[in-house]
């Protein structure tokens, strides 16, 4: 087959556009490669920077809750004790109100009523031993 100089010049411009456009292909495909690995590598660094800042997230939430719960323990605890400082205060007040109006009752109030019967005789049984300005004494106590 005859080939003219002129075709000849078209093919070895032809071949070497052709090899050109393979080593073109061929850095691409190296490029690629290594953006794929990167890509990989940094899709697993970000889950495990995520998981990371999961586990923190969580372990803060963790101690927070804690020490509200610590913090709501304690109030609970100091109301209690106010509860407790009204609740004597209160029971203070009425045997207060109640030895001005004359009586000892709020000082028996949480006894059962044997042991009001009981307390009262002794009471009563000690009074008709004393004089009448002793028993007012005794009484007030």
């Amino acid at each position: 087959v005859y080939v003219s100089k002129k075709e000849q010049h078209a093919l070895k411009h032809m071949q070497s556009a052709l090899e050109q456009t393979i080593d073109i292909d061929n850095s691409l495909n190296y490029h690629c490669s290594e953006v794929e690995q990167r890509i990989v590598t940094l899709k697993r660094e970000i889950d495990e920077f995520l998981d990371r800042k999961k586990t923190e997230l969580y372990t803060s939430v963790e101690q927070w809750h804690s020490e509200q719960m610590e913090a709501i323990a304690k109030e609970r605890s100091m109301m209690a004790a106010k509860k407790n400082e009204i609740e004597a205060a209160q029971q203070e007040i009425n045997r207060l109100l109640y030895s001005q109006q004359g009586g000892v009752k709020n000082e028996f109030e949480s006894e059962n009523d044997a042991q009001r019967e009981a307390k009262i005789e002794e009471m009563a049984s000690k009074c008709k031993t004393l004089s009448h300005d002793e028993r007012r004494g005794y009484l007030k106590e």
